[in-house]
């Protein structure tokens, strides 16, 4: 387009080409794409299942460098009884059958065998993770600790199936109120573990994390079972 120039300018030659650069090219560049885009991005259940795993071993590293001096203090400082979120026998975390938990390279903490399937916060604070599969929940208190509660292993693989979520990411929790419901006998029909793992993911911060309830023993949900300073 220059000055001066009309529609009569344009010659059958300069259209066709006009054609192909608008029409014809964008065309099989959209076909090339979809075919590409067909071959190589594939979410399977499987891959959505990876997907899921990666974001549990990593969404609390982002509170490990936090620089509130205040948080840190009360951290560092604080005092909590950890309790059972769920009904149950109380079990060691190193005998899960998933090496991240059962290596310590989740966090320190305990599993549940579960005889319920309600799962309830054990302190005051906010649910600062949530999962689309709804089989997982992180929760961070008010002086700082990052729990993450899983139940079952590869349990992402259900994509939710048998689990309600009654809270979403961001919201205020009170201690004892209900997060998560689970029927227990789907994750037993797929062939999973269903023992709820509970997992501190900032352990790092804290000097001391004991279990200073019997392993082997079958607790409520509430019943303290952690110690941490």
């Amino acid at each position: 387009m220059t000055t001066g120039a009309t529609a009569a300018s344009i010659t059958a030659a300069d259209q066709v080409k006009f054609k192909i650069a608008m029409l014809l090219l964008p065309a099989i560049f959209l076909i090339l794409s979809m075919l590409i885009f067909g071959k190589k991005v594939i979410l399977t259940d499987q891959k959505h299942a990876e997907i899921v795993a990666e974001l549990e071993a990593t969404w609390g590293k982002r509170f490990e460098n936090e620089d509130s001096k205040t948080e840190s203090a009360a951290v560092q400082g604080s005092g909590l009884v950890l309790t059972a979120p769920v009904a149950g026998e109380l079990l060691q975390l190193k005998d899960s059958s998933d090496p991240n938990f059962a290596s310590g390279k989740m966090g320190k903490g305990f599993m549940i065998k579960p005889n319920d399937g309600r799962i309830y916060a054990p302190f005051d604070g906010e649910v600062v993770a949530a999962f689309a599969t709804r089989h997982a929940i992180g929760l961070k208190s008010k002086d700082g600790l990052t729990l993450l509660i899983h139940i079952g292993v590869d349990t992402a693989k259900l994509n939710g199936t048998g689990f309600v979520q009654y809270v979403v990411q961001g919201q205020k929790i009170k201690r004892g109120q209900e997060l998560i419901e689970f029927w227990d006998p789907t994750i037993k029909q797929h062939g999973l573990d269903d023992r709820v793992l509970v997992t501190v993911m900032n352990s790092k911060d804290y000097q001391k994390l004991a279990v200073i309830e019997q392993v082997g023993k079958t607790v409520e949900a509430g019943d303290p079972i952690m110690e941490i300073e």
